[in-house]
C-alpha cells in the first residue's frame, strides 16, 4: 500500500521546489541540505482487522449529510492507504490503514474523506 500524509498532494509535483530531498552542492561540498516528508516503515508481523465496508460507507454518508446546503455528493473512488499520523510523534510516527474516499459535489467541487480502515471513524488531519 502507498503512504498517505496530510498535504501529500501539495508535494505531488516533482519539480525541484517540491522535492523531498534538496541540496546545494559546490566544489567545497554540501552547502545546504533539506530532507522533508521521507519515511521508513518497519515491517511488523501480523495483520489488522478491517472494519466492515458498510460502516465505512455510513461514516462517509454521515459526513456528507452534516454539510450544510442542498449539495449532493457522489463518491467515485475508495483506496486503501497507510496513513502517517504526523501528530503522533517527533521522528517516529504511527502508521495505520485508512480508506481515502474521493468524489465531488454535483457542481464539480471535489471532496475527500479519510476514514480509519480499522474503526470506520473519520480522521481529520
Amino acid at each position: 500500500m502507498s503512504l498517505y500524509y496530510a498535504h501529500k498532494e501539495d508535494f505531488a509535483d516533482t519539480e525541484d521546489i517540491n522535492a523531498q530531498i534538496q541540496a546545494v552542492v559546490s566544489g567545497e561540498g554540501i552547502e545546504w541540505l533539506n530532507i522533508e516528508k521521507v519515511f521508513t516503515v518497519s515491517e511488523e508481523q501480523g495483520g489488522v482487522l478491517l472494519a466492515d465496508m458498510d460502516a465505512v460507507v455510513k461514516t462517509a454518508a454521515d459526513k456528507c449529510n452534516q454539510i450544510l446546503g442542498e449539495a449532493a455528493y457522489e463518491m467515485t473512488k475508495a483506496e486503501l492507504y497507510y496513513y502517517v499520523d504526523l501528530a503522533s510523534g517527533k521522528g517516529t510516527y504511527d502508521v495505520k490503514p485508512v480508506w481515502i474516499l474521493t468524489g465531488s459535489e454535483k457542481d464539480g467541487k471535489g471532496i475527500q474523506i479519510i476514514i480509519s480502515a480499522q474503526t470506520a471513524e473519520e480522521i481529520v488531519p
